[in-house]
């Protein structure tokens, strides 16, 4: 599980740094990333499930 949370984390930060270079406002670099660390977040638990099913 701390692979997952380690590479929803780094999503999050470079969606952050993108959102922010786009010269977005703060609640827009908030929104991006939180949306961004929860959607990673989720398909890597839903892979990490699959995995250890198999």
């Amino acid at each position: 599980m701390a692979i997952v949370v380690l590479i929803a984390t780094v999503a999050c930060l470079v969606a952050a740094v993108i959102v922010m270079s786009l010269n977005g406002g703060p609640l827009e670099t908030v929104t991006g990333s939180g949306t961004t660390f929860l959607a990673v977040f989720a398909a890597g638990m839903t892979v990490l499930s699959h995995v250890r099913r198999a």
